[in-house]
């Protein structure tokens, strides 16, 4: 299968996490990646996600609540939602956070978490739950890199 194990060294959690609020983290790892194809650095949102774009996510989180967990990495593409809607569909609501909606049977699972959110080949999320288990109608809640972008460079040699 591949793949490359490195040693976390270090984690800086956001200061002001709490309630899947400000869930980001950074990790810091033994040595440096070394890029080539299949490894490759991702630039960090550089504005706000428009609603009702096209989200790709992957991961190797269960494929349903209780499921087993893939051999291969999942990816699926969801769509952004309003913060109203967001509000309205799980009682949740955020500048930090951005609400991924998907159909019923797709989205995140348990495992997912930490995972990319992508748009336009930048990272504008970081998955950090589901509501009322996986694949139900509810959005999924990531954690909005854009909102993050100076606590990542203020934390990180970015």
């Amino acid at each position: 299968m591949g793949g490359v194990v490195k040693q976390v060294v270090q984690i800086t959690v956001h200061e002001d996490y709490g309630n899947f609020i400000n869930d980001v983290a950074l990790l810091k790892l033994e040595s440096p990646l070394i890029f080539s194809n299949n490894i490759a650095p991702i630039p960090l949102a550089s504005a706000e996600t428009p609603v009702g774009s096209p989200i790709g996510i992957s991961g190797w989180g269960r494929l349903k609540t209780g499921g087993d967990i893939p051999v291969k990495l999942q990816y699926n593409t969801l769509e952004s939602i309003s913060k109203l809607k967001c509000f309205t569909s799980i009682f949740m609501s955020s500048d930090a956070l951005i609400c991924l909606a998907h159909t019923s049977g797709n989205g995140a699972c348990n495992g997912d978490s930490g995972g990319p959110a992508t748009y336009n080949g930048e990272l504008v999320g970081v998955a950090g739950f589901v509501v009322s288990g996986c694949g139900t109608s509810n959005p999924d809640g990531y954690a909005k890199v854009f909102y993050h972008v100076e606590w990542i460079k203020k934390h990180s040699d970015l």
